[in-house]
């Protein structure tokens, strides 16, 4: 075949392919989703890094990368309360916040106590809970060093009335851990009986139980007791809150032209609830590097129990604890219509509370991108490509200015209990609201 032919045959299918993105209002031929309306607080809203639905649908929980919450009335679709840091190096324009929004109210807190990390109402949803990591940065950088400080804060939902503090998570990690992810990480069970956040020291590394209603310490489940060696990237509770599913991963150091190297390896520990003991322990195999790769970040259990999914930057990773199966879903560099990129990634993904969809959401090609599959068969459905640039012209948190691709990127997914909304925090502050159709 000629060359010249051979270029407009790749050239057509690259426009074929690129052709199944679609804008915010555009569809595909299987549309499970389509844009509903934007929600946001004031200008000054930075990247909405966390979204929680109340159990009955009808509030919404966002929190942002300066550390203020908000609470939405989902009907009206108005914020009524926001918990706000006044910080002494960052004016919050109060005044701004309460001229769009007459009818909020308002909570200040002091002092600051980091970027807002993830966020989750308890399940009766009288009180909500907010996760916080304040990072040390290296001045003039915009890169964290290796200290940093974590606190887990319970708010009553009526009055934002700050309940109780889960003491400090502090210590030192290697550098990797927290410029790729910073996070503090915890869970709610779904009976309502336990709050589990991870515990680094530099002793050992675990997991505390909480009583959730008085917020005593019930028990410390060491996870490790070699500093350094082993790493909590998320907890989640299988839906029944028998078993505690701790993703981590564990490193060892192998000698390499006289030189140590750290190569981690994925694992999931199954922890049973009744005991607080592990009880089974999966191990995914060794990966080459340290960093977002080398761990199951963000990870979520089906709604059925099955399976466990985790953002890994190029990819979607899946994990069957029936069949003890890891496989890839979907990674960008197998997609046709752009190249693999090294700013390409997923930061997220949530199943529909049926477990009949699956999205994921991340960055891709200069723009925020989210990815639709129908879990019966891990196909594709819809990709949608949003354009959500942060245009301030400077950024509160440093984390967000070290590279172009955190400007358009989604920050955080959440689907609604009843499964018909998907709400999409996004780099720019907003919350998209996207319509959910039915499953056909």
């Amino acid at each position: 075949m000629p060359k010249f032919w051979k270029i407009v045959i790749l050239t057509l299918s690259m426009i074929i392919s690129s052709s199944s993105f679609t804008n915010q209002k555009g569809v595909l031929e299987k549309t499970v989703a389509t844009f509903w309306k934007d929600l946001k607080a004031s200008e000054y809203v930075t990247l909405v890094s966390a979204i929680s639905f109340s159990p009955n649908g009808n509030r919404l929980l966002s929190g942002d990368s300066d550390g203020n919450t908000v609470l939405w009335d989902f009907d009206t679709s108005r914020p009524t309360r926001a918990i706000v840091h006044d910080r002494g190096d960052i004016t919050v324009d109060f005044e701004n916040l309460k001229k769009q929004n007459p009818n909020i109210s308002l909570t200040v807190l002091k002092p600051w106590r980091g970027p807002v990390q993830k966020a989750s109402f308890y399940p009766d949803g009288n009180h909500f809970v907010v996760g916080y990591l304040h990072s040390k940065w290296i001045a003039g950088t915009g890169v964290p060093d290796d200290t940093f400080t974590g606190q887990i804060c319970i708010f009553q939902t009526e009055t934002g009335k700050l309940k109780m503090e889960l003491g400090q998570m502090g210590g030192s990690r290697f550098n990797k851990r927290v410029y790729a992810i910073p996070g503090i990480e915890f869970a709610l069970s779904s009976d309502g009986k336990y709050l589990v956040k991870e515990d680094d020291s530099l002793f050992s590394l675990g997991v505390i139980v909480y009583n959730l209603n008085d917020g005593h310490k019930l028990k410390f489940l060491t996870v490790d007791q070699t500093p350094r060696k082993l790493d909590i990237g998320s907890l989640s509770f299988t839906p029944d809150s028998k078993q505690l599913v701790v993703c981590c991963s564990q490193s060892r150091a192998i000698d390499i032209e006289g030189k140590k190297v750290d190569f981690p390896r994925k694992l999931l520990l199954l922890v049973d609830c009744s005991r607080w003991e592990v009880i089974e322990k999966i191990t995914l195999g060794w990966t080459s590097k340290l960093g977002w790769d080398s761990n199951l970040w963000r990870a979520v259990v089906s709604p059925d129990g099955d399976f466990v999914a985790s953002p890994n930057w190029h990819s979607i990773e899946l994990i069957n604890l029936k069949t003890k199966s890891y496989r890839e879903l979907y990674g960008f560099k197998n997609e046709p219509s752009n190249p693999f990129g090294k700013n390409d990634y997923f930061s997220h993904v949530a199943f529909s509370p049926n477990g009949e969809l699956f999205v994921g959401g991340g960055h891709f090609s200069g723009q925020a991108v989210l990815v639709f599959m129908d879990t019966s068969t891990w196909q594709i459905r819809q990709r949608v490509l949003i354009d959500c640039a942060n245009t301030r012209s400077k950024f509160t948190n440093p984390s967000l200015a070290h590279s172009s691709s955190d400007k358009h990127t989604i920050g955080s997914l959440a689907f609604s209990p009843d499964g018909t909304t998907l709400a999409v925090g996004t780099s720019d502050g907003v919350i998209k609201l996207w319509k959910v159709l039915e499953n056909d």
